[in-house]
């Protein structure tokens, strides 16, 4: 989450999302926080909303 590139932010966002797993949670919620990119917020926050529904 903390790489560079926003892409790559974003990528990691979307994996960690699909993998269903609420321990992702915490830290993705923090990196949401700290985001400048938009586009890698919008994988930051599709990805809580997916961890939530668990």
């Amino acid at each position: 989450m903390g790489h560079p590139r926003w892409d790559v932010r974003a990528a990691a966002a979307r994996v960690l999302g699909g993998m269903g797993r609420p321990e992702c949670l915490p830290a993705l919620q923090q990196a949401l926080t700290v985001e400048q990119d938009a586009l890698a917020q919008v994988a930051l926050a599709e990805a809580v909303v997916r961890l939530s529904r668990r």
